[in-house]
């Protein structure tokens, strides 16, 4: 008969463990919690360098270099805004007061579609697709209480986000001592060089995406404005705004366009897909290379499947946030994993600044081949077997 196999479990694993489950159920219980912390990390990477060129080059104090940098995004904000906003309101109440005639154009034109497709029947019923939209836009609509609820809490987590960036910023060195100061002291070198790496790949991909976004919105309002489509700037202005899903938003943002240019001749709506297709060309090949120089390159293959696993868990938000938090990973796994695995065990681990020290009398010395150590005793001191 076998004999049992004792198993030890020490009190520190079985603390570890339970407080790794812990984690991971306030985790689970404080998701929207976590995703205002991403964001605001992100915010926080991408006015970094700002904040660190008026502290560090100007010499300003924190605050004001702080505030400075705020103060300028809320005034390309507030002179965006001046001169948009009448423009969107306009095209907006317009939108409502014709939205009758629109509807009924574009239900002529679907029904001249749909009765070309006779043969692979691909188009819906129009008629039970919009009794499927009426019906829960009714329902949405009769809870106004919660829709209110919902209003005023994307407010309250905006004014978060905002606050809590400056709080962040103002106090990003003192926060950054206190992670490395729960950090192992062997360890706290190395993951201090991973600060920058990780800030400067977040930083590159907001602004990136902003100029990306910024660069399409623009094209799209004009391009659209001379072809006649009517409601031409919400129209560029959602799909400037569907481009914070990567890959998909072009798509999504170019339906709404193309359905309305329908309700005036399938040729604008030819013409309509056709500057979607130039401006996502253009995008993808010029200036999305450009804004986007200081970022490493993403698998096309990960990104789909960050944006399938965040849009599962955490839906939009899960999806927006997709592409920053796989950044992150990328750069920890290529710094802190494949870089040492390529230089081999023969070289060691990468020397940190906040090594143990040697013990008392014993002076560390480099030596080829680079990232070893060798030991030289002090006088007097020989070497045992």
């Amino acid at each position: 008969m076998a004999k049992p196999i004792p198993i030890a479990v020490s009190p520190r694993s079985a603390v570890a463990v339970l407080a790794l489950l812990g984690a991971i159920y306030l985790m689970a219980r404080l998701v929207d919690l976590l995703l205002l912390v991403v964001v605001v990390l992100i915010l926080a990477a991408a006015l970094g360098p700002a904040v660190a060129h008026f502290h560090d080059r100007l010499h300003w104090p924190r605050l004001a270099a702080v505030l400075a940098v705020f103060g300028l995004a809320v005034g390309v904000l507030v002179v965006v805004g001046v001169i948009v906003v009448p423009t969107l309101i306009g095209q907006a109440q317009a939108l409502s007061q014709e939205l009758p005639s629109y509807t009924a154009r574009l239900t002529g034109s679907y029904a001249w579609l749909r009765s070309h497709d006779t043969r692979f029947h691909l188009l819906p019923d129009l008629q039970v697709l919009s009794d499927q939209v009426s019906t829960r836009a009714a329902v949405w609509l009769a809870s106004g209480v919660e829709l209110a609820r919902k209003a005023a809490g994307a407010a309250a987590n905006i004014s978060v986000v905002l606050v809590a960036t400056f709080f962040v910023l103002l106090e990003a060195p003192t926060l950054k001592q206190g992670l490395l100061a729960l950090i192992p002291e062997g360890a706290r070198g190395r993951a201090a060089a991973q600060f920058d790496p990780i800030a400067l790949k977040l930083g590159g991909y907001v602004q990136g995406l902003g100029m990306s976004i910024g660069c399409l919105t623009a094209y799209l309002g004009l391009a659209l404005t001379l072809a006649g489509v009517p409601m031409s700037l919400v129209l560029a202005l959602v799909a400037g705004m569907l481009e914070l899903i990567p890959m998909v938003g072009s798509i999504l943002g170019s339906i709404p366009a193309i359905l309305l240019a329908l309700t005036v001749s399938w040729k604008l709506a030819l013409v309509t897909a056709a500057i979607f297709a130039v401006g996502n060309f253009l995008q993808g090949n010029f200036v999305a290379p450009y804004a986007f120089s200081r970022s490493v390159a993403l698998s096309p293959v990960l990104v789909l499947f960050a944006l399938l696993v965040g849009a599962e868990l955490f839906g939009f938000a899960g999806a927006l946030i997709a592409i920053p938090v796989l950044a992150t990973i990328q750069v920890l796994v290529q710094n802190l994993y494949l870089a040492p695995r390529a230089r081999g065990p023969a070289h060691g681990p990468v020397p940190v600044f906040d090594a143990p020290l040697p013990p008392s009398g014993l002076a560390l010395e480099p030596e080829a081949p680079p990232h070893t150590w060798s030991v030289r005793l002090p006088e007097g001191v020989h070497e045992q077997a």
